[in-house]
């Protein structure tokens, strides 16, 4: 899988909204709306892949293709100097796991576009839908 990627940064002069892009696969955009409070908008587009390899949940050589893409609302927290608390809420546009034979194959993968693709699906997909989080981060200053 190929996936060109342009990252983007940008704080404003008065510190109150931060961009931060990794595009195509994820942005988060925040403004804050108090000294140790932020709004905040994010998005991932991830997709992962992993060797099942006869384990307990399958008795063939399988793997799992894992795709995500989800938006969320967020209101951070500072609860330090360092140290941030997130709470999300969002919706999974598209989600998948599906499950391969390990001989199936794509040709090439550019971004979300494959070329190639005549593998079978093992299992049924997952719907979308809602999801909440919570994260605590912890950011190391770099002077």
């Amino acid at each position: 899988m190929i996936v060109p990627l342009l990252g983007l940064y940008y704080l404003s002069p008065n510190n109150k909204f931060e961009a931060n892009a990794t595009l195509p696969i994820s942005f988060d955009l925040n403004y804050k709306l108090f000294k140790e409070t932020a709004l905040g908008i994010s998005f991932s587009g991830l997709t992962k892949s992993f060797n099942l390899n006869k384990s307990t949940y399958t008795a063939n050589n399988e793997y799992v293709v894992v795709n995500s893409n989800e938006l969320f609302t967020y209101l951070q927290f500072q609860l330090g100097k360092s140290l941030l608390l997130n709470t999300k809420a969002g919706y999974a546009i598209s989600r998948s796991n599906k499950v391969f034979d390990s001989n199936d194959k794509i040709d090439l993968a550019v971004s979300s576009f494959y070329l190639g693709d005549n593998r079978n699906q093992l299992n049924q997909n997952i719907e979308t839908g809602a999801i909440f989080k919570i994260q605590l981060l912890y950011r190391f200053q770099i002077k």
